[in-house]
């Protein structure tokens, strides 16, 4: 199932499909987002997103998070789970920013129960995050930035749209 076929299945179940964001790309609010199917680690899915144009995205606000929520739950009927997104504490433990602005994640939140976690060992590496299913609800959890099973979703600007000059 390819980038493709996971548009349509938003399209369809989300409804929301315009011409002001590229193709494969959904529309909410004035961001495009884009839902892989690939896998990757969360350095591997940053890279990915730049060479879009994009970034990693952020969970920035209740009503992205519902967007986010009803899409992913679409795919996790296709059986497509856990996605990384741009909140990271990897410079310093504790202090969650947005990869996007570099700013601390602290007007809206999402996290699961126990989350974040601090790590108390070098071997626990949890300073990405990840957006999973906890029981009915899509929620943050801090995750192993090495590990490649994370799906991710990649965000941008709206395009401007603009019309060509008319001549004569």
């Amino acid at each position: 199932m390819g980038n493709l076929t996971l548009h349509l299945l938003l399209c369809v179940f989300v409804v929301i499909c315009t011409a002001k964001c590229p193709k494969d790309w959904a529309e909410v609010g004035n961001e495009c987002l884009m839902f892989s199917y690939d896998r990757q680690t969360w350095s591997g899915a940053q890279a990915f997103c730049r060479s879009q144009l994009s970034y990693l995205a952020s969970d920035d606000t209740a009503a992205k998070h519902t967007f986010i929520r009803q899409a992913l739950s679409v795919l996790d009927g296709a059986k497509i789970k856990d996605f990384f997104i741009g909140g990271n504490d990897r410079v310093f433990e504790g202090q969650w920013r947005w990869l996007e602005t570099g700013m601390p994640i602290t007007k809206f939140t999402a996290w699961a129960p126990n989350s974040p976690s601090t790590n108390m060992t070098l071997a626990m590496k949890q300073n990405c995050m990840m957006l999973t299913w906890v029981d009915n609800d899509v929620y943050w959890t801090d995750h192993d930035c090495s590990d490649r099973r994370g799906h991710f979703i990649c965000e941008k600007p709206v395009s401007s749209v603009t019309s060509a000059p008319v001549v004569g």
